[in-house]
């Protein structure tokens, strides 16, 4: 049985998984830490135990919102699937907001 530790909003955790497991553990923790950096900075330090759960929450959302879509696909209802198609490009989108406001900072900065 395997055993590492992650970090999660500063917060070390040992955790044991199956052999081989690991890495995917380890991605599984940098995306709940990179959530919860997310809303500390929007909402300020709210207590460990509430920003895990935020966390959660969110993560939980995802995966709900995902589900509803693949069942969507998967019927052809082509009313959801431009409305899932609406949102994925949104998502990029946003993100690629993000990065270029990331670079035009350390632009500014050099």
């Amino acid at each position: 049985m395997g055993q590492i530790t992650v970090v999660v909003n500063n917060q070390k955790y040992s955790l044991a998984c199956r052999d081989g497991e690991e890495e995917h553990l380890e991605n599984l923790a940098k995306y709940v830490d990179e959530k919860t950096k997310h809303l500390i900075e929007s909402l300020g330090n709210v207590g460990e135990a509430r920003v895990l759960l935020m966390a959660a929450l969110l993560v939980s959302d995802e995966l709900l919102e995902t589900r509803d879509s693949m069942t969507a696909l998967q019927n052809g209802d082509s009313k959801a699937i431009k409305e899932v198609v609406e949102n994925r490009l949104a998502n990029v989108l946003d993100a690629a907001s993000e990065r270029i406001e990331g670079i035009a900072v350390q632009l500014e900065s050099t």
